[in-house]
């Protein structure tokens, strides 16, 4: 059994300029993070565990200040909080070790940066304006013949943004004149991943690794914005080499 708890204070201060406006100020934050978790070991090899966490996110420094044209202001954004459920496995069939967890995590106050125009020309607005759930399965095994280790690994993500009860309160205040920002799934999220690498270490002094990597398809919040960059799945794959503290890395996609 496992509990804890985490208590932080944090405190901000920014100076900025942007093209018509600056200004400085400062922030103080409260929160705290939490977890509780309970394993059991159904034998040597094996064993099963539940896991909640309770953590948030802090506005990144472009988050925390708005710029409102004429003047730069500290946001009225808050942390995201966010609860996190895990259910793992882990056991050993042979040669082979095998990880599979499945997870849920929630938050109803997902932060997004808005532009907008107005009279005094380009606003710059940080909100909390979502609720975006998430699950996903991660597997991975791992196998040890002799010299040789191989290692692979597949992640499934799906998650979906709707507006909270803030972002929906903000969207009739904009009189319909925005777009619908949730309905495209995850930003830059994929739903497919997979990994394969194998490594041969002839001694304690050297090893040589390669390893291939997939990343599939993921939606952007507008249709639009589809053909940027990263849309399309990727593969790319790396040749290491290591020789005690020095490592040589080899990359292409």
């Amino acid at each position: 059994l496992v509990q804890g708890l985490r208590l932080e204070q944090a405190d901000w201060a920014y100076d900025k300029e942007a093209a018509k406006s600056s200004g400085r100020d400062s922030l103080r934050a409260n929160n705290f993070a939490a977890e509780l978790a309970a394993s059991y070991a159904y034998r040597d090899t094996g064993k099963v565990y539940l896991r909640y966490e309770r953590g948030f996110t802090h506005p990144d420094g472009i988050q925390s200040a708005d710029d409102f044209g004429s003047e730069i202001l500290p946001s009225t954004v808050q942390e995201e909080i966010y609860d996190l459920y895990e259910l793992g496995w882990r056991e050993k069939f042979g040669v082979s070790q095998l990880s599979v967890t499945a997870f849920y995590s929630q938050t109803d106050n997902q932060i997004d940066r808005f532009l907008s125009f107005s009279e005094n020309g380009l606003i710059r607005r940080s909100l909390n304006l979502y609720d975006t759930k998430r699950h996903g399965l991660d597997i991975s095994l791992r196998q040890k013949l002799g010299k040789w280790e191989l290692t692979e690994g597949y992640t499934y993500l799906k998650g979906r943004s709707e507006y909270s009860k803030a972002g929906r309160e903000f969207m009739i205040n904009a009189g319909g004149n925005m777009l619908d920002w949730t309905q495209q799934s995850l930003k830059a999220v994929p739903k497919h991943k997979a990994m394969l690498r194998a490594q041969y270490s002839p001694d304690d002094k050297w090893s040589l690794a390669a390893q291939y990597n997939y990343v599939g398809r993921y939606n952007n919040f507008i249709e639009d914005k589809l053909k940027e960059p990263g849309f399309n799945p990727t593969r790319w794959a790396i040749v290491q080499i290591e020789c005690n503290v020095l490592t040589v890395s080899l990359a292409c996609e």
